[in-house]
């Protein structure tokens, strides 16, 4: 059993390896247009799709967070929830 636990811990840490340098290429790769123009492409995503903007923000914060609106929030209308933001 133990000869198994090890395989399959050396299995487990080189796909956690290999995600995190997949993932630090995907950002290295992504670096050179993020200078170029990424703060204008957030920005208008941010004016253009707020659905989306939203979106990355979420995708961004800890899994665990617990989110929820304001009561105050429920009744505002789209252009006043996008106000908000500008």
């Amino acid at each position: 059993m133990g000869t198994s636990t090890s395989l399959l811990f050396t299995v487990t840490f080189s796909a956690c390896d290999a995600h995190a340098k997949l993932g630090e290429a995907f950002v290295a790769a992504l670096l050179p247009d993020f200078l170029k123009d990424g703060k204008e492409a957030i920005e208008r995503v941010r004016q253009e799709k707020p659905d989306q903007y939203l979106k990355v923000i979420a995708s961004l914060l800890p899994r665990g967070i617990n989110l929820s609106t304001a009561p105050t929030n429920e009744n505002l209308t789209d252009d006043e929830l996008r106000a908000r933001f500008d």
